[in-house]
């Protein structure tokens, strides 16, 4: 790790927090916006050339404009911070707009009128800020620090969400922190900005601040902007969030905080009230302070009004050991090779358990339950028989010695209960052990009058037992524990510089850098565990993964769920880091009623991969122990496993290591035209161009649809490698990215503003849900099966645990273009970077009520194209016509010799595979399938006052549709009935929610000294005085139901069936229909069956 250790920055911010009890506590605010206006005599005539000054009140930096020759003025790139306004010009009174409050991101109008007079005379003609935005289209959501503290946001995944209350809060938006829509958006498609750059994650977008993000304590407030934004952002599909985080201040002040939850304080879930189940284990301890002013050193540096710091830490400790239901584990006996009790029916639950049901072909019993010994398969007349063992106990002389070792060094643990299935309470939390840390620090410097810089370091330290559903007893355990440790480390970098060309002209510079690791690895990962137990020519790199498959009762499921299977042990291995650079600049002229912004974006984005060969997957299935012929009620899968006896085995070989890059650039103009004191447009384009999805050294593979493949009677559709096209990858540069912008916002009044627009913005071109291309043949594989293995008896096993693991005897790199034949392969179209985009369009009024209340009322709606839709992309599906061939379909192609010709020789497969564009596969999916669309239209309604005289009230209403073709998610996949008629596809989303209120508050009570209830007694005040209390309510529209169908066959490849809707029947029941909780039994029907047919 580069910088100082964790331990030296705790105690030099402890230093710091240990000045507090001598200070105040402030803090002030970071991040740009702008003031802007037009300067008019008393006859309302244009006043140019009158001198513009914004003083910050808490760091007394100033920054000055003069208006133009039409009156126009406007101080950008500004720290949202409390301001003192100042306009003077010779032969008028100076007049001052004091106390006047600029938020993140905002521009605020604000217009004056001179009076004639002496400049030594001073009017004052506001102490607040303007309630309403004048001058722009956007429809945007602020929320101060004040109220971002206090708002009720509880801790989350580690920390208090900065994302939180958008979701709690807003109009809108559905959903949560990490998988969030906003205005009907692609979850995972918004943008997020910290400190005015993109948070730059490659894997993922819109909840990738979960993870990675600054402490609530070190963010100052945000805005969520919607609508028709200024070309200078990129905008993600419909919304960006964009937060800043605090600056120092001229004196030196700070907070700190704790937050505790402990299962002793909690009230019990409702839902574990109605089954009677105490409530679980949980300890959340959350802590953390900041601290903030000048950078002073007696007698040597004075940073007042020039150089200020600010730095904070924050701390997080999350034990939950909540349940989450029952897996099953091993009985004791059953790991001392006694399995006597599988004939008992009160263990097994079985009632045919012990029973005689048959008899082999010696004439011998066959017991319900019984193992069997693989080593004695023999044939007798036309019948295969097994000995069972005496007793059905597995004597320990014929254990495996490697599952001995297993036992012995990495032992099973006990069921919590003497059953045999579901014997043991598993933990519903994916990380029953929470760590985490972050520390920042911000400094801010005035060089001189025309240059500013500013800088950014935030470092997480992130550390958690991640594992699979399923995990059971306090981690780490044992090796056969599924525990993973996940470490993400993490880091934001920003620097910035403001330079005052001259008082129309400022540029505006800023880099940035984000970086974000992943080590999700086996908590015994690199321990050399096959050393140890005794596992021959595998890699040491974890202890080996045992699965268990067959039915519960023989077995089956033992360990973590696995899909079909149970598991003991974790095979994770290898870690990611990834993230991007970032460079911004943006040139701001003044000029006339034009305010022109001329800027671009150059983002690189980067993945790097390090993977980890592998020691090894190992399967185990009651058929090693059966009798065969008597699959369902003789043998064990963990007696398979004590004998060694493997049913299949693989593990991967890796030598080959990838990274990828992305880079996108962006060229934007910008026009805030104010044509006149009422009518103000806002005037844009910007322009993407898109690099390909590169591979550091053209380590890329797939399916040219066109080459012939020597496999498969030349028929088209081969591999090909990017390295031997001479080519980093597989797409073009992409230049015709586009997006116009034209806003406008009227001020009907001075309480009154009608704004609307329309605008395009775009995602950036990253993985986003972790799927990257195709590198076959650069890695390889060993892989043991009956298909693969040859086997006396079908029965047999393909190895023993002892026995020497097979040498891999490929040879890498593999470029067979026949290589996946009879697999999967995939696709990149050369234009599939063409990234997906938004049209957005608002219109709508916000009006200035009393009691500093605004009312807001918009249509907000957008339109999503080329979005990302995994399940629209399947190139090999046969048309839905094929349908009428029946069964025919799933029958051999020798059984039908008419129907298709043979497609190459040695075809062996159905009819449907025959009549494949692409026989030699079972299909081909396309890499960045981006071709879904979405809809959403909306009526959204605000009421907002913002802390004042102790109260705040946020009430928002959204009315709502949604609509999508193809995946709701960004980064999940959806199944297609039919990729050639993809508009069946287009439904409600899952986020559509067609009503929904939310009413979020603030109320300082009035008790405490010099309050309506007055407390004098500095003990009780202290107690009870000064108290605030604060609320979050949301009333919702349910969710949109689906109704499914399963059972069948995809005869025709396609990815899903849908039933159809019986007419004239009635699809629901009963409208009041109860719902069940918990074990309590189901709800009232509330569906007809009878209405949907399959």
């Amino acid at each position: 790790m580069n910088g100082h250790s964790p331990v030296k920055i705790t105690r030099l911010l402890f230093l710091c927090l240990t000045l507090l009890p001598t200070v105040r506590l402030a803090l002030a605010q970071g991040e740009r916006g702008a003031f802007n206006g037009i300067v008019t005599d008393q006859t309302g005539a244009i006043v140019p050339g009158a001198e513009i000054v914004a003083a910050n009140r808490d760091t007394g930096v100033e920054s000055k404009t003069f208006t133009t020759d039409a009156g126009v003025y406007r101080l950008s790139y500004l720290p949202p911070g409390n301001y003192r306004i100042t306009v003077s010009l010779s032969g008028f009174k100076s007049i001052v707009a004091d106390n006047v409050t600029l938020h993140v991101g905002q521009t605020l109008t604000i217009d004056f009128k001179l009076e004639v007079g002496q400049v030594s005379e001073q009017v004052t003609v506001t102490s607040e800020a303007p309630l309403i935005e004048s001058s722009t289209a956007e429809v945007t959501r602020y929320v101060s620090k004040t109220e971002f503290d206090t708002w009720p946001v509880p801790v989350s995944d580690g920390q208090r969400q900065i994302q939180q209350f958008i979701f709690s809060s807003l109009p809108g938006t559905v959903g949560g922190t990490f998988q969030g829509s906003i205005n009907g958006g692609q979850y995972y498609s918004h943008e997020i900005l910290v400190e005015g750059i993109p948070l730059g994650r490659f894997d993922l977008q819109g909840g990738s601040n979960n993870e990675f993000s600054p402490s609530a304590d070190a963010v100052s407030e945000f805005k969520l902007q919607t609508g028709t934004m200024s070309a200078q952002y990129t905008g993600g599909l419909t919304s960006v969030a964009n937060f800043a985080v605090k600056s120092g201040t001229n004196e030196l002040h700070g907070s700190a905080f704790s937050y505790i939850q402990n299962d002793a304080l909690r009230a019990n879930h409702f839902n574990d009230n109605a089954i009677n189940r105490r409530r679980p284990p949980f300890k959340l301890f959350n802590w953390g302070y900041a601290v903030g002013g000048p950078v002073y050193i007696p007698k040597v540096y004075d940073g007042r009004n020039k150089t200020f710091f600010f730095t904070n830490l924050e701390v997080t400790r999350v034990r939950d050991f909540s349940p989450g239901g029952f897996i099953t584990l091993p009985a004791p006996r059953f790991k001392q090779g006694d399995f006597s009790q599988l004939l008992d029916p009160a263990f097994t639950g079985n009632a045919k358990s012990g029973q005689v049901i048959g008899t082999d072909a010696v004439g011998r019993p066959i017991v319900f339950g019984q193992i069997y010994d693989p080593r004695t398969t023999r044939q007798v007349g036309d019948a295969v028989v097994r000995d069972s063992f005496e007793g059905n106990i597995i004597p320990q002389s014929m254990w495996s010695p490697v599952s001995r070792k297993i036992l012995e060094q990495a032992p099973i643990d006990n069921p919590l209960f003497p059953t045999m299935l579901n014997n043991t309470p598993s933990f519903s939390s994916c990380c029953p052990v929470f760590d985490e840390r972050i520390y920042a620090f911000k400094g801010d410097h005035i060089i001189n009058s025309r240059h500013r810089v500013s800088g950014y370091y935030n470092q997480t330290y992130r550390k958690r037992n991640n594992s699979p559903g399923g995990r059971w007893g306090p981690p780490p355990g044992t090796a056969t524990d599924v525990y993973q440790l996940q470490s993400t480390p993490g880091r934001l970098a920003r620097l910035a510089e403001d330079w005052t060309i001259s008082n129309r002209l400022i540029n505006h510079f800023a880099i940035g850098y984000n970086r974000f690791g992943n080590y999700n690895e086996s908590v015994f990962v690199d321990q050399d565990w096959p050393s140890k137990i005794g596992l021959q020519n595998v890699a040491p790199t974890h202890f080996p993964q045992l699965f268990f498959d067959g039915l519960p009762i023989l077995g089956g499921g033992i360990g973590a769920p696995s899909g079909t299977s149970g598991r003991l042990g974790s095979g994770n291995r290898g870690f990611s880091y990834n993230g991007s650079w970032i460079t911004q600049d943006d040139l701001s002229y003044v000029q006339g009623k034009h305010n022109f912004r001329l800027g671009f974006e150059l983002r690189k984005y980067y993945f790097n991969n390090v993977g980890k060969s592998g020691s090894g997957d190992f399967r185990f299935n009651p058929i090693q122990t059966q009798l065969p012929g008597f699959i369902d009620s003789t043998g064990h899968a963990f007696a398979s496993f004590l004998l060694g006896a493997v049913e299949s085995t693989s593990r991967g070989i890796n030598v080959m290591n990838f990274g990828y890059r992305v880079g996108q650039a962006g060229f934007y103009l910008m026009d805030d035209w104010k044509v006149g004191r009422k009518l103000t447009l806002n005037l844009g384009l910007r322009w993407e161009v898109i690099s390909g999805y590169d591979e550091v050294r053209s380590r890329e593979a797939m399916v040219d649809l066109t080459k012939p493949n020597s496999g498969a009677g030349d028929r088209p559709g081969a591999l090909v490698w990017a390295e031997d096209l001479g080519s980093k990858g597989f797409q073009d540069r992409y230049w015709d990215m586009v997006a116009p912008r034209f806003g406008f916002a009227y001020a009907v009044s001075q309480k009154v503003v009608v704004r609307g627009g329309y605008g395009i913005t775009n995602l950036p071109f990253i993985t986003n849900g972790f799927s990257f291309p195709d590198t076959f043949g650069y890695n390889g594989s060993i892989s043991l099966s009956p298909t693969n293995v040859p086997l006396r008896f079908i029965q047999d096993p393909v190895l023993y645990l002892q026995d020497r693991y097979p040498d891999f005897a490929g040879t890498l790199p593999n470029k067979n273009p026949a290589g996946k034949n009879g697999q999967g392969g995939s696709y990149i179209a050369r234009d599939s970077n063409r990234v997906g985009y938004g049209q957005n369009y608002n219109l709508g009024a916000q009006l200035e009520l009393p009691r500093s209340m605004v009312l807001e009322v918009s249509y907000i709606g957008n339109k999503g194209t080329r979005l990302e839709a995994n399940g629209l992309d399947q190139l090999d599906q046969l048309p839905v016509s094929f349908l009428a061939l029946g069964d025919k379909l799933l029958q051999p192609l020798s059984a039908n010799p008419g129907l298709a010709p043979l497609p190459y020789p040695g075809f062996t497969s159905t009819l449907a595979q025959a009549l494949r564009k692409y026989p030699q596969y079972n299909g081909i999916s396309q890499i960045f399938a981006n071709f879904g669309t979405s809809h959403y239209d909306s009526m959204q309604v605000t009421l907002t006052r913002h802390l004042t005289n102790g109260l705040a009230l946020l009430g928002a209403y959204t009315w709502s549709k949604a609509i999508v073709t193809g995946s709701e998610s960004a980064i999940d996949a959806q199944g297609s009935q039919d990729v050639y008629n993809r508009r069946l596809e287009r439904s409600l989303t899952s986020y559509h929610i067609p009503h929904f209120v939310k009413v979020t508050w603030i109320y300082d009570l009035p008790i405490g000294k010099a309050k309506w209830m007055n407390i004098d007694n500095r003990v009780l005040n202290f107690l009870i005085g000064g108290w605030t209390v604060t609320g979050n309510h949301n009333y919702r529209s349910g969710n949109p139901l689906s109704v499914v169908t399963s059972g069948f066959r995809t005869a025709i490849f396609n990815g899903t069936f849908r039933p159809d809707v019986v007419q004239g029947v009635p699809q629901i029941l009963n409208n009041d229909a109860k719902v069940g909780v918990g074990s309590g039994g189901p709800g009232d029907p509330y569906l007809n069956p009878a209405a949907f047919s399959q």
